[in-house]
């Protein structure tokens, strides 16, 4: 089963009517929402899973015990009420997830609007890193015969957050305004080791994934 009609959930699609898992794509992905109605939301839909004799997959934020607000406290509420009521789960903590659409806030797209439409990009002084859909259902799946487990994936390649603008603005050929901020942020996220034997079984290259995730999804 898939619950969900976004990025992540159409890249599951195949899983539509397996039974062993049901994969829990319709969470709250914005990292910027305060909306109580959107979190409750959320919290209602998977009470109505609790009891479910499949495997529950959840997706979280790689994130989530770096920041303090409303939205990762919310992830860290979902996150205890899977493990404490769900017998049969797994959580995947993951960064920044890109592909055809998605959510329009994401990094990726965030940059790639405003690039297009020659608004300034304020960068931080810190680093983020990207994954191809098309790679995290491979992890993930490398990951499925795991239960009663949080994985978190970091990171395959992590790059500062303005050479990541850099990169978006010379693949679509237009030359970006970046404003370097004075605001600084150390993020030292370490993959769960099942991540790094994916990474090296599936052949998954870090040197240059970014820049050739971007040229895929430009």
């Amino acid at each position: 089963m898939v619950i969900g009609n976004g990025l992540i959930a159409s890249a599951f699609s195949e899983y539509e009517k397996n039974e062993r898992y049901t994969i829990f794509a319709s969470g709250v992905s914005d990292s910027s929402c305060v909306s109580q109605d959107s979190f409750e939301k959320e919290i209602s839909m998977i009470e109505s899973h609790f009891g479910t004799k499949s495997r529950f997959i959840y997706f979280s934020s790689a994130m989530l015990m770096e920041k303090e607000t409303e939205y990762y406290r919310h992830k860290r509420r979902v996150e205890d009420l899977i493990s404490s009521n769900i017998e049969d789960y797994l959580i995947f903590r993951l960064p920044n997830i890109i592909g055809k659409g998605g959510n329009s806030k994401n990094i990726f797209n965030l940059f790639k609007y405003k690039i297009k439409n020659g608004d300034k990009i304020v960068a931080i002084d810190s680093t983020r890193s990207v994954v191809d859909i098309d790679d995290l259902v491979k992890i993930c799946e490398h990951c499925f015969n795991r239960s009663k487990e949080t994985i978190v994936l970091s990171e395959i390649e992590r790059i500062g957050v303005a050479e990541l603008a850099m990169a978006i603005s010379s693949e679509i050929g237009i030359e970006a305004s970046i404003e370097i901020s004075s605001e600084k942020e150390h993020v030292d996220i370490k993959n769960s080791p099942i991540i790094d034997d994916a990474i090296e079984i599936l052949g998954i290259k870090k040197e240059g994934y970014t820049k050739k995730t971007i040229k895929k999804y430009i």
